[in-house]
């Protein structure tokens, strides 16, 4: 089976089409993000990079999933999924106070009153997931998906995809990275990177999933060949889908990435993070060394990348 997330209804999402309430409402929404997920037949939707709604391709119709996150209070979720049901028809399964189905609800088509009264019934759910500032990497990776969109400003970086993960496999521990790039050279495609973003300290130096496991695991990744030629195709075929579907800025020139047979690995400091590595530096660049990675440190800095010499 092919691996690649592109996807068979991208037309479903098109103006005219019956899901195009969804990609009005992320064209609308700065906190918004509509990534396709075609390994799993389906689209996901993200608040500030937290996964809100996943759309299916069903035989007939379509199976749209509301995800209730277990990081919020057993009472926001409760209720959010009782106003799902009992306001808009969705079904989900409870046992013992705790959600074992996520509330879903197929349909033939969607319009913008469904859309709208769907995300404000889980607007508390948000709201208590990023109070007082909580999950700032998760914030930051949002900034930065919507800012590198256009990669003349951002020395090249074009940031097509979140969450790499490759058909059939968990990402839990696997250490891969947050987003997805191509990187542009006088307007063409030049490499492929994959992208890591570390907000805070304990992210930085965690022994499972700090600077140092994702930068392994991501080099092991790019070294991969069958994997990267993969990649390459998935996003030609991903940045053409979202040029039709125009929830997001896409680079003049598509064709380029066929010819791609470079690909790198960035990491992207922000907040904390900036500091933690400017006092670990010269441990993480003999690491760096002994494990003969080439990498790219950037930090982000008044919505600008600056290289980390």
């Amino acid at each position: 089976m092919e691996n690649n997330r592109s996807i068979k209804f991208a037309s479903a999402f098109t103006e005219g089409g019956a899901l195009y309430a969804f990609a009005k409402k992320v064209m609308d929404e700065e906190e918004l993000e509509l990534c396709f997920r075609g390994n799993d037949n389906a689209v996901n939707i993200y608040f500030n990079n937290l996964l809100v709604w996943k759309i299916y391709s069903m035989r007939s119709g379509f199976k749209v999933e509301v995800s209730l996150h277990k990081s919020i209070t057993p009472n926001t979720r409760k209720e959010i999924a009782d106003k799902l049901k009992n306001e808009l028809g969705f079904d989900s399964l409870y046992e013992n106070k705790e959600i074992k189905r996520y509330p879903s609800i197929k349909k033939q088509a969607v319009n913008s009153e469904f859309v709208n009264k769907t995300y404000d019934v889980i607007r508390p759910m948000l709201n208590e997931y990023f109070e007082g500032g909580k999950h700032k990497e998760k914030l930051r990776q949002q900034e930065l998906f919507r800012s590198l969109d256009d990669y003349q400003k951002h020395h090249g970086l074009y940031v097509y995809d979140l969450e790499l993960q490759d058909k059939g496999e968990s990402k839990k521990g696997q250490n891969l990275s947050d987003m997805i790039a191509v990187r542009y050279e006088s307007g063409k495609a030049n490499s492929l990177a994959l992208v890591e973003v570390k907000s805070t300290k304990i992210a930085c130096y965690d022994i499972k999933s700090g600077i140092k496991p994702h930068l392994k695991a991501m080099w092991k990744y790019i070294n991969d060949s069958n994997k990267m030629v993969e990649k390459k195709k998935e996003a030609f075929d991903l940045i053409t889908q979202y040029k039709e579907l125009k929830v997001r800025k896409t680079p003049d020139d598509i064709k380029s990435i066929k010819e791609i047979d470079k690909y790198e690995v960035i990491m992207i400091l922000t907040d904390d993070a900036k500091t933690f590595y400017e006092k670990m530096k010269e441990e993480i660049n003999d690491y760096i060394e002994g494990e003969k990675i080439k990498c790219v440190f950037y930090k982000w800095e008044n919505k600008q990348l600056e290289v980390i010499d």
